[in-house]
């Protein structure tokens, strides 16, 4: 499995719409697409259904990077910059 993790202790991202617009500018099937060659899905759950209940559960977020473009240029420049890792045990993790 692979998550998009977001530090919400700094930042621009101490605001949770912020961070929305994070998730809205990342376009998940077209990265598990390009990634996975047919071989993952998009899983619309943030969490396992067995631990909340089903409507709990489920996340929509709509794709739409522009929210995140209008909220970058205002940002100071220090809080443009972006860190991307992974686990290197994972060959997978690369790709992304």
């Amino acid at each position: 499995s692979n998550y998009l993790y977001i530090n919400p202790h700094k930042g621009m991202l101490t605001d949770a719409n912020n961070r929305k617009a994070v998730l809205q500018a990342v376009n998940v099937d077209e990265l598990v697409k390009q990634t996975y060659f047919g071989r993952g899905e998009v899983v619309g759950d943030h969490v396992r259904r067995v631990q909340l209940r089903r409507h709990l559960a489920t996340q929509s977020v709509t794709h739409d990077p522009s929210v995140l473009a209008g909220i970058a240029g205002g940002l100071p420049a220090d809080q443009k910059a972006v860190t991307i890792g992974y686990d290197s045990s994972n060959p997978d993790n690369q790709l992304i």
